[in-house]
C-alpha cells in the first residue's frame, strides 16, 4: 500500500508540480483543497463564510455571526498556507510573488475606486480631490482594501519566523508559535487601548493571525496523522482558552474572541473529510474577487435603493450574491486578472484518513 504523505508534501506537489515552492497566493486554497477524490471541503466553506461575513459587516456595520469573523478566518488560513510547504522559498522569490499576488490587485482596485470617487464627486458638483486622503496611500482607494498591503507586509515577519523555527521539531515549534500568538494578542490589546488611526488599527488587530496561522501550518506538516490531529487540537484549545486569558474583553469584535472562533474553525478545516455540496467548491473560487468587488456593489445599491430600510441580513446577502455574480461574469469573459481567475483545481494523492 502506498505510504501516506503529510499535508506539507501534498501541498508541495500540487502547488508547484515538482518545482520549488513559493509564498501563498490568495487563491491557494484551491491548491490545498481541490482534488475531486481527496480534498479538504470545509476550507472552501470557511472561505465562503469569511467573505459573507466581511460583506455583511461592510454593508451594515453589523456582525453576521455576533463576532468579527471574516478577516480572521481569511488571514489565519492564508498564513497557515504560508507555513505548509516543506521548502521555504528565498526572500527575493517571496517578494516577487507578493508583488504579483497581493500588491498588484491592491493597486489595480485602488486606482479603480479612486477614479470612481473622483468621477462621482465631479458629477455631484464637488471638487475632484475633495475626499482624497493621505491615508489612502496605505489603505488604497477604499478602506476595505487594507488587508492586501497588510498581508503582503506580514509575509516578511512570517517568513523570518518560519526560518527561525524550521529546524525545530514540530511540537515545540507549535508551542513557541502559540506563545507568540498570545504575546501578539496582549501587545495588540495594549496598543489599541491607546488609540491609533486607521489603517494601523486594523493592522494591529489582525497581527495575531500571523503566529496563529503559522502554528496551524506547522502542525499540518507533522509526520503522522495522529500527531497532526493532536497538534491541531492543542492549537484549537489554546485559542479557545485564550479568550479567558483576557478578562477585560467585552466587545464581540475584540481580538481574543475573534481568534477563539476563527482558529479552531481553520484547524477543523484541515481535518474534516465529510462531504459538502459541489456548489460550495464552485462558489469558493470566487471568494477573493468578492473582497475586491463588494465595495463597488455597496455603492451602487445605496445609490439606487433604500437599503437602510432593508433587514441587515437581506442587505448583506444581496450585496454578496451580486458580488459573486460579477466575479463569475469577469471570469467567464476571459478577463485574466489573477484575483479573479484563481488557479484551476489540482489533483493530488489522498491525505490522511
Amino acid at each position: 500500500m502506498e505510504s501516506e504523505k503529510p499535508i506539507s508534501a501534498q501541498a508541495d506537489e500540487e502547488r508547484s508540480g515538482g518545482r520549488e515552492s513559493r509564498a501563498p497566493r490568495p487563491g491557494d486554497v484551491e491548491a490545498i483543497a481541490s482534488s475531486r477524490r481527496d480534498y479538504l471541503p470545509l476550507l472552501d466553506l470557511l472561505r465562503l463564510v469569511a467573505g459573507l461575513s466581511v460583506v455583511h459587516h461592510h454593508m451594515t456595520k453589523g456582525l453576521l455571526f455576533g463576532v468579527g469573523l471574516g478577516l480572521p478566518l481569511f488571514l489565519v488560513l492564508f498564513f497557515a498556507l504560508a507555513a505548509i510547504s516543506k521548502k521555504q522559498e528565498g526572500l527575493s522569490g517571496m517578494l516577487r510573488r507578493k508583488g504579483g499576488d497581493l500588491i498588484v490587485p491592491w493597486l489595480r482596485w485602488s486606482v479603480f475606486y479612486v477614479l470612481l470617487l473622483v468621477v462621482t464627486d465631479g458629477v455631484r458638483g464637488g471638487g475632484p480631490t475633495e475626499r482624497l486622503e493621505m491615508a489612502m496611500l496605505w489603505t488604497g482607494g477604499h478602506p476595505a482594501l487594507w488587508f492586501l498591503p497588510f498581508a503582503a507586509a506580514a509575509l516578511l515577519p512570517a517568513h523570518a519566523l518560519g526560518r527561525l523555527l524550521r529546524d525545530i521539531p514540530r511540537p515545540p515549534a507549535v508551542l513557541i508559535l502559540i506563545v507568540c500568538a498570545f504575546a501578539a494578542t496582549a501587545a495588540a490589546q495594549v496598543v489599541l487601548r491607546h488609540g491609533i488611526p486607521d489603517p494601523w488599527t486594523s493592522w494591529v488587530r489582525a497581527s495575531p493571525a500571523i503566529p496563529w496561522g503559522l502554528a496551524v501550518g506547522t502542525a499540518c506538516r507533522a509526520d503522522s496523522p495522529g500527531r497532526r490531529r493532536g497538534l491541531l487540537t492543542l492549537i484549537s484549545a489554546s485559542a479557545a482558552l485564550g479568550f479567558f486569558a483576557f478578562p477585560e474583553v467585552a466587545h464581540p469584535n475584540d481580538l481574543p474572541r475573534r481568534m477563539a472562533i476563527a482558529v479552531p474553525l481553520v484547524c477543523l478545516g484541515f481535518t474534516y473529510r465529510g462531504a459538502l455540496p459541489g456548489a460550495v467548491r464552485r462558489l469558493a473560487v470566487l471568494s477573493f474577487g468578492v473582497y475586491l468587488v463588494h465595495p463597488f456593489v455597496g455603492k451602487v445599491l445605496i445609490e439606487f435603493f433604500d437599503v437602510l430600510s432593508w433587514p441587515p441580513v437581506v442587505h448583506g446577502l444581496v450585496a454578496w450574491t451580486i458580488s459573486l455574480a460579477l466575479v463569475q461574469v469577469a471570469r467567464a469573459s476571459g478577463l485574466r486578472w489573477r484575483e479573479l481567475r484563481p488557479d484551476p483545481p489540482a489533483r493530488r494523492p489522498a491525505v490522511d484518513p
